[in-house]
């Protein structure tokens, strides 16, 4: 079973790819891009673990994304209008990309040919799960 990991759009983005819950593949997207800290969706660190392994997205059983767009864009949103006006400048300046693509994370994972499962996690509770995640996945509790 291959599981796919996947953190863009905030700090660092970087994809590792596992296989029956071994690491096989683990990197970060400025290592191609030589952005320091880039943050953009990770396409060439997937298509790097993929091709590492001789893999096509359709391989790929389960997606994991590091977190839930909607409740993270909501809590944006809450942030901004606890800080009118002065977060009149930032919501104008944030909202297009929110609205454009990442809000739209899987959306973007589909176009990549990727057919598998997509779990989105929250960051805070992914953590304790990487030990148990293919045992999960496996036996389909979630």
């Amino acid at each position: 079973m291959y599981i796919l990991g996947i953190s863009a759009y905030y700090h660092d983005s970087a994809c590792c790819l596992l296989k029956d819950g071994k690491i096989l593949a683990s990197i970060e997207e400025e290592r191609f891009s030589r952005i320091k800290h880039d943050n953009n969706f990770p396409y060439q660190a997937i298509n790097f673990c993929l091709k590492s392994q001789n893999l096509s997205p359709k391989d790929i059983d389960f997606i994991a994304y590091y977190e839930k767009p909607l409740l993270k864009f909501e809590r944006i949103l809450e942030t901004f209008i606890d800080t009118w006006p002065k977060a009149f400048l930032p919501f104008l300046k944030g909202m297009p990309e929110w609205l454009d693509y990442k809000i739209k994370i899987e959306k973007t994972i589909r176009k990549l040919g990727f057919l598998g499962e997509i779990f989105l996690f929250l960051i805070i509770y992914l953590m304790p799960q990487v030990v148990i995640l293919p045992h999960l996945l496996k036996k389909r509790l979630f």
